[in-house]
């Protein structure tokens, strides 16, 4: 359990730097972040490169599940023990 935690921790560490943001934020802003971003890497608006814009959104979309679902509070202990021990 706790090495599923721990990835859990680390996606949604990367998830956060897909994001370009340090610390939870509220759903209002997470959602405006994504429209953002969205607009700015769809498929529809990168017809030079459309293979590394659907790269791209799948990358945006995977880290907006991740970052969506609330942490639970073994997930921060879990967090704050790699914080701590991992760069």
């Amino acid at each position: 359990m706790v090495m599923n935690i721990g990835k859990l921790v680390l996606e949604r560490r990367k998830a956060k730097e897909i994001f370009g943001i340090k610390e939870d934020i509220n759903l209002n802003d997470l959602k405006s972040i994504y429209r953002t971003l969205a607009r700015k890497n769809h498929p529809d608006g990168n017809r030079n490169n459309p293979e590394e814009a659907t790269r791209n959104m799948a990358k945006i979309n995977h880290a907006y599940e991740i970052l969506l679902n609330p942490e639970s509070e073994e997930e921060k202990h879990i967090r704050r023990f790699y914080e701590n021990f991992i760069i």
